[in-house]
C-alpha cells in the first residue's frame, strides 16, 4: 500500500477496457489483488481490425496483411489462450505457468464483475454502463478501440492507458515488434492519459529494461504489461495526482507485413516460443 494513501481512503473504482488475451489477463489478475482497487466493470472489445468485419473476414484480412506466421502468433495469444485456459480449468492442471491464467471474462465472472462486450465503446449503451458504475478510472490495456471525447471529457473519472513502448516512440499496434526490428537498446512501457488520438496524452510513468533480456515479442510483451499493471496500480492508488509530461513527436506503426516479420526472424528474433506460452511462471 502506498504511504500516501490515508487509512480511511475509499478504494479506487476502476473499469478495465481490453481485448481479451494473455496480456490482458496478466494486467487484470494484478488489478484483482490490488489492495486499494475495486474493479467495478469490464469492457471487452469484440472488434478485430474493423468494426464491420466478422471473425472469419477479419482473420483472412489479417493473414493477407501480415502473413501466416504473425497471424498465428496473434491467434496463440488470444483465441488459443482462451481455449487453453478453458481446458486447463477442466483438468485442474497444477503445473506453474501462464497456462494457469484465466481469461478476463472468466476472472470477471468468478468475481461477479459486470461485463459488457462491444465493438464500439462509444455507443450510448456502453456510455450508460460506464456512468452506472461510477468509476474513478477507465484503465485500458491491449485495447483496440479509440475512445472519443464524450467519454474522455468526463469530469467524474480519468482515462489512462498502458502502452508497451517508451512513448512518444513506437505508437501503434505492436510496439515491441518494431523495437526489436529496429534493434533498440531498450524496450519499455508507458502509462499515459488518453486523448482522441491513439497513444497520445501526457505520460504519467515509464519504465524500461534491455531488449536483449528475451529474444521474442511475446515474452517482452508479458513482462511489459505486468510492469504496466504495477505502474497503473501505483498511480491510481496514490492520492496525490501526477501532472505528467507532454509527449514529443513520434511515428505510428500499423500491423507489420510478412516481409517485416521475415526480417525480424532473420535478425534472430521470434514472435513467440510455445514452451513459454505453456510453462512460464
Amino acid at each position: 500500500m502506498s504511504d500516501d494513501i490515508p487509512n480511511n481512503a475509499p478504494n479506487k473504482r476502476v473499469i478495465f477496457c481490453t481485448y481479451s488475451s494473455i496480456y490482458s489477463s496478466l494486467v487484470f489478475k494484478k488489478l484483482l489483488v490490488a489492495r486499494n482497487i475495486d474493479v467495478v466493470g469490464v469492457i471487452n472489445s469484440t472488434r478485430v481490425l474493423n468494426s464491420e468485419y466478422g471473425a472469419i473476414q477479419a482473420s483472412l484480412k489479417q493473414i493477407k496483411l501480415s502473413g501466416w506466421r504473425y497471424s498465428t502468433y496473434l491467434f496463440l495469444v488470444t483465441d488459443f489462450f482462451s481455449l487453453l485456459s478453458s481446458f486447463t480449468s477442466l483438468v485442474r492442471r497444477k503445473k506453474a505457468g501462464y497456462l494457469q491464467l484465466k481469461t478476463v471474462i472468466s476472472y470477471a465472472r468468478d468475481n461477479n464483475i459486470p461485463i459488457i462486450e462491444t465493438s464500439d465503446i462509444n455507443d450510448q449503451s456502453v456510455i450508460s454502463f460506464i456512468e452506472s458504475q461510477t468509476p474513478d478510472f477507465l484503465l485500458a490495456a491491449h485495447f483496440n478501440q479509440l475512445i472519443k471525447k464524450t467519454i474522455l471529457d468526463s469530469a467524474d473519472f480519468s482515462c489512462i492507458n498502458i502502452h508497451p513502448s517508451l512513448l512518444p516512440d513506437y505508437k501503434g499496434v505492436d510496439p515491441v515488434f518494431y523495437a526489436l526490428l529496429n534493434k533498440e537498446k531498450n524496450v519499455g512501457v508507458s502509462l499515459h492519459e488518453m486523448l482522441e488520438i491513439f497513444d497520445t496524452g501526457k505520460i504519467l510513468s515509464q519504465r524500461a529494461y534491455p531488449r536483449n533480456l528475451y529474444d521474442n515479442v511475446y515474452s517482452h510483451n508479458c513482462r511489459l504489461f505486468e510492469l504496466g499493471a504495477k505502474m497503473a496500480i501505483e498511480y491510481m492508488e496514490n492520492s496525490r495526482k501526477t501532472e505528467g509530461r507532454g509527449q514529443g513527436e513520434g511515428g505510428y506503426d500499423s500491423w507489420p507485413d510478412a516481409k517485416l516479420v521475415a526480417k525480424l526472424r532473420k535478425d534472430g528474433h521470434k514472435l513467440i516460443r510455445i514452451k513459454e506460452l505453456l510453462f512460464n511462471s
